[in-house]
This record gives C-alpha cells, structure tokens and sequence, in this order.
C-alpha cells in the first residue's frame, strides 16, 4: 500500500464529516428562515409540493418510448368551425 493510497482511506471520512456538518447547517439555516418567514415557505412548500407531484406523474405516467408527438414547424391546425364554414362557402360557390 503506498503512501498515496493510505492518505486517501484516511481522508474519505472526514470529507463524509465535512459534508454532513456543512448539510446540517443548511438545514438549520433553512428552517430558522421557515421561523422567520411562514407566509413565504408556505408559498415555498406549496410549490415544492407541486413539482413533486408533476415529477411523480411524469414518472408513473411518462412513456419514454412513445413520446409525445409534436406539430412540424410551418403545419397550421384549423378548428372545426373553420373546416365547416370552407366546406359551405365551397359547397355554395360550386
């Protein structure tokens, strides 16, 4: 085993120890603003609520095998009434 390797095992966990204090903190720091501010991580959490529901759709409903078919750029799609009131005006001209 060298040197090199010996100082990386060592290493490992106190970056593990970095990163869990530097989350706690951030935490902490994330909830005294929840204290703070209740109207705006009301608003926050709302939102957050809504992006995990749309992500957890996706997800179950989400066919990434058939996806979702899409207009070519130039095709213009008519309503059903402008068909109807082509067809009279040519039907009355003929």
């Amino acid at each position: 085993m060298t040197l090199h390797e010996v100082s990386e095992r060592y290493q490992v966990p106190q970056r593990v120890r970095a990163a869990g204090e530097t989350a706690r903190q951030g935490a902490h720091t994330a909830y005294r603003m929840a204290l703070d501010h209740p109207r705006a991580s009301t608003a926050a959490g709302i939102i957050l609520a809504a992006a995990l529901a749309g992500g957890v759709l996706w997800f179950m409903f989400g066919d990434s095998r058939r996806p979702v078919e899409r207009r070519r750029k130039g095709q213009r799609v008519r309503a059903v009434s402008e068909r109807r009131s082509r067809r009279g005006r040519v039907a009355a001209t003929a």
